[in-house]
């Protein structure tokens, strides 16, 4: 068995009460020394920072580096006083600050009355196309379709409107947003229509069907001793029209789009914001009866696929 270290006397744990009061005595000689020194320092006359010094001193020092890292500046904890003359950097920054704020307030003025100047055009367009749809789902007038041909050989007659309304797009739903688009759709009910092609070529008829919304109801192969192998189409008595405006904000135009708008095809136009008039409207509507095969010298033609800054993407 190891021998354990024996257990401390409770003698030395004992402070004898001698030994207290020492100890007492000794650290109110130490106070007493230190408020000594600190009344010596407080008379004594202050002195130059930097400077030696034999008494206790608090200097506060703030190291800045300058505006290169090259060099850094000492200084005293007081804050520096304020500019009130109004000149210096922070002067210089409020006024540049001031006036780019006031430059977009300016700008976004100046869009806000572009954009209604479009809304109030916009306006006038639907209201027009409103009207003129409404009278013709009434009237269902007969129109001639002299425009509308796929070749010399294969073309359609005569028609009728047989249906027709329009829409508008806003940005958002709030009653109080502007119109950022105009849609007119019409169809012309007309008799169906046979167009033969040379299988080669079937194909290509095909995308070009497709892209003026012409429906084919009927598709079979024919053998012509003439042209060999060929397929007859045949397609819908019926024709969609579309014709959309919409803004071109950067430049003050107004953008028309139209398929089958005249004749069968794609067709695209500008026309100055200044000189869309009642007359421009009638135009379009005489267009849309057959009483008339070209837009006034206003609607300047331009390829169907131009894609303008404002518009994100190219929809219609």
């Amino acid at each position: 068995m190891q021998n354990k270290p024996p257990l401390p006397s409770r003698k030395q744990d004992t402070v004898s009460a001698e030994q207290v009061q020492a100890l007492m005595d000794d650290i109110d000689n130490s106070i007493a020394s230190i408020d000594e020194k600190l009344s010596v320092c407080r008379s004594a006359p202050s002195r130059p920072v930097g400077q030696a010094n034999s008494t206790i001193g608090l200097v506060y020092q703030h190291t800045f580096a300058d505006a290169k890292g090259a060099s850094s500046k000492t200084q005293t904890g007081e804050a520096p006083s304020p500019n009130r003359s109004g000149q210096g950097l922070l002067a210089e920054l409020a006024h540049a600050a001031e006036r780019l704020s006031q430059q977009k307030i300016e700008e976004d003025r100046s869009q806000q009355q572009i954009e209604q100047r479009f809304d109030r055009a916009l306006r006038l367009i639907f209201d027009y196309l409103n009207q003129f749809t409404q009278h013709l789902n009434v009237i269902k007038p007969v129109l001639s379709l002299v425009g509308y041909t796929l070749d010399f050989r294969h073309r359609f007659g005569t028609g009728r409107c047989a249906e027709g309304f329009v829409n508008y797009r806003t940005r958002s739903n709030s009653e109080m947003a502007l119109i950022e688009t105009v849609t007119l759709r019409l169809r012309y009910a007309t008799e169906a229509l046979d167009v033969i092609r040379p299988a080669e070529k079937a194909q290509e008829l095909r995308d070009e069907l497709d892209l003026l919304n012409l429906r084919i109801t009927g598709e079979r192969n024919v053998d012509l001793a003439r042209n060999g192998s060929s397929v007859r189409f045949t397609l819908a008595g019926s024709i969609p029209v579309q014709v959309n405006f919409r803004c071109d904000l950067s430049n003050g135009r107004l953008i028309v789009r139209g398929r089958n708008f005249g004749a069968l095809g794609l067709s695209a136009y500008l026309i100055d914001l200044e000189r869309l008039s009642h007359a421009s409207l009638e135009a379009i509507g005489l267009i849309l009866l057959g009483r008339a095969v070209r837009l006034p010298n206003e609607f300047v033609p331009v390829a169907f696929h131009t894609r303008f800054p404002d518009e994100k993407t190219l929809r219609f």
